[in-house]
């Protein structure tokens, strides 16, 4: 059986149709026929780890590599749910790249797709986007590529981990620090990295774009 095979075997399984998938994943009809016919013989990563957690099962179920891993659910359609939630999974849209090393503007309104995630890490009354790593600077705990789902508020506590604009310009995976009301310091897990302090006005150069919940890492 063929990769496509599998995820139209799957996807029926579940009941869904490929507007329901293509929905989940930010993609039209045409592209989805498209993985189930093969066309798209090797699908990247980035597309088949989200295929895999809509279709509720694993990329190496789908590539054939586990037989095991693949256990039928009840057939159930995901047309009745918005936003998007089909068996406890709900989807967030992916907007521009968020930097962990140099530092790369993050831009709310550049939209460039869509991964789900468990519904049960999300509190209603916020916000939720996923940003893409770019740099070495939070390694070992986030590496360049990785996708990071933030929970938008103004606010963090020491020890979170954070996207914080610094001069409203660029924006930065670091670590909080909090000393007293008047230091604070964005601090970097590879220590290659100097931590940023700021001091007292300084402080007026940070705005905490949101709070890291989540990591996904593509193999």
């Amino acid at each position: 059986m063929t990769i496509g095979q599998r995820i139209k075997q799957r996807r029926v399984e579940l009941g869904l149709s490929a507007d329901d998938v293509a929905l989940a994943l930010g993609k039209n009809r045409a592209t989805i026929y498209r993985y189930e016919s093969n066309d798209i013989e090797k699908l990247p990563t980035t597309v088949l780890e989200p295929l895999a957690e809509v279709l509720k099962t694993t990329p190496a179920d789908l590539m054939g590599w586990d037989d095991s891993a693949k256990t039928v659910t009840p057939s159930v359609s995901i047309k009745d749910a918005v936003p998007f939630d089909h068996d406890g999974m709900i989807a967030f849209p992916i907007i521009g790249r968020v930097s962990a090393g140099m530092g790369s503007y993050a831009d709310p309104e550049n939209v460039v797709g869509t991964m789900v995630t468990d519904a049960d890490k999300i509190i209603d009354g916020y916000d939720y986007v996923w940003l893409r790593v770019d740099g070495d600077s939070m390694e070992p705990e986030l590496i360049d590529g990785d996708h990071v789902l933030v929970r938008v508020q103004d606010t963090a506590e020491t020890g979170d981990l954070a996207v914080v604009l610094v001069d409203d310009e660029n924006g930065v995976v670091k670590r909080i620090e909090y000393e007293e009301q008047n230091h604070i310091t964005l601090i970097s897990n590879n220590p290659k990295y100097t931590p940023r302090v700021f001091v007292r006005e300084e402080m007026n150069r940070i705005r905490i774009f949101g709070k890291v919940v989540k990591m996904s890492r593509s193999f």
